[in-house]
């Protein structure tokens, strides 16, 4: 599995919390990019009415692993949509598009080039009144975890505001994730939730 040991269900109940807090319904569309083997995905299988949850992940070996998670929940009649895809989606998605699309704790490991090809599906994708969730580093707090996580990307709410716009998104910061109960006794728990929609 993904994610540090021992905290496989708090943090799918913090990235449940995150969606329903912002509106998640049953009937909505939700497109989970970065998916892994489904932390977060099964609650929101659970939740979602058939055939209303996508999850995307660039690595054959979490694809397999939602897969079969998703056979030992006993979720297939949900009919989710799994997909390998080394640019979210894209190539496979065709004219879907949804309510709600998530990447929880994909932004920061995410280099600018690859956060503008991601924004660019969202800019696509997201419907009218839908929104996108993701967090980044909290940029006052960049110096601590740093000196653990040596491979994240810092990004500013700057240089994520000009790539929203590029791609007729409009973003602003929901506050840290601790709000959602992400387990307090995490480094990365200071991050920052984002909320992004279409510029109208």
């Amino acid at each position: 599995m993904i994610g540090p040991v021992g905290y496989w269900k708090k943090l799918q109940q913090y990235q449940f919390n995150v969606l329903k807090a912002n509106g998640l319904k049953p009937e909505h569309a939700l497109l989970d990019l970065g998916c892994g083997p489904l932390q977060g995905g099964i609650a929101f299988i659970r939740y979602l009415d058939v055939s209303r949850y996508t999850g995307v992940d660039i690595i054959p070996a979490n694809v397999d692993a939602a897969c079969q998670q998703i056979v030992l929940h006993r979720l297939g009649t949900k009919n989710p949509r799994i997909i390998h895809s080394g640019h979210f989606g894209e190539e496979t998605l065709g004219e879907a598009s949804f309510d709600f699309i998530f990447a929880s704790q994909i932004l920061y490991i995410l280099d600018e080039k690859t956060v503008s090809e991601m924004l660019a599906v969202v800019g696509r994708r997201l419907r009218p009144g839908g929104k996108f969730l993701g967090d980044i580093v909290n940029p006052e707090k960049h110096a601590t975890v740093s000196a653990l996580y040596a491979a994240y990307f810092p990004h500013s709410m700057e240089l994520i505001q000009r790539l929203a716009q590029a791609h007729g998104l409009q973003v602003r910061s929901l506050g840290e994730i601790l709000q959602y109960h992400y387990p307090a006794k995490l480094t990365l728990r200071q991050s920052l939730m984002l909320e992004f929609t279409r510029i109208s």
